[in-house]
């Protein structure tokens, strides 16, 4: 009984920021008061997660369930499905050589939505959803429409044309200061 209502739970959160995404208003980022029921609410609370670890010389894949955890800003603009944590078994994290950074640096297709890398954090990758399709046409009922492209999505982050002597180490630190949980 209690997997179904967690069940529940992350379906009507997922509506909510959905809902949110194609109002197009960025409610997500929060500080908007009531939205669909309920109070003071924001987005970006769901953690999705892919397990990544190697299997006979082949990477293989687990998607775990989704979580409701705190946001991170990354999360709250773009909604909590354009996200995904990539964990690497611990095999993996301490393996030498490239080919795991070498794999990982490359896009990866879900459900035909392609998803790049952005940052890491404490043996994680992050990607996040980029405008671009693989074997699915785009939907605007889904949202396809309000995709950006990861340019678009650093921009908004941290307008490169604003200071062009800026180290591209402070850009990493301000990519791992948004991907820190906040309530």
């Amino acid at each position: 009984m209690k997997t179904v209502r967690l069940t529940m739970l992350h379906r009507e959160e997922y509506d909510r920021e959905q809902d949110a995404l194609l109002e197009g208003r960025s409610r997500g980022l929060g500080l908007r008061g009531e939205w669909k029921g309920t109070p003071d609410w924001y987005g970006g609370r769901i953690e999705q997660i892919v397990r990544v670890s190697r299997s006979k010389g082949e990477f293989t894949y687990h998607l775990d369930r989704p979580d409701i955890k705190k946001s991170t800003r990354f999360a709250r603009f773009l909604g909590s499905r354009r996200i995904l944590k990539v964990k690497l078994s611990k095999d993996l994290r301490f393996e030498k050589g490239n080919s795991v950074r070498e794999h990982l640096s490359g896009p990866f297709v879900l459900c035909g939505r392609v998803f790049v890398p952005f940052a890491s954090r404490e043996g994680s990758a992050y990607m996040v959803e980029v405008n671009e399709d693989e074997d699915r046409k785009p939907d605007r009922v889904q949202g396809d429409d309000k995709r950006t492209s990861l340019w678009d999505f650093i921009e908004w982050h941290n307008p490169l044309g604003w200071n062009q002597k800026q180290v591209w180490v402070l850009l990493r630190c301000l990519h791992v200061l948004f991907l820190t949980r906040s309530a």
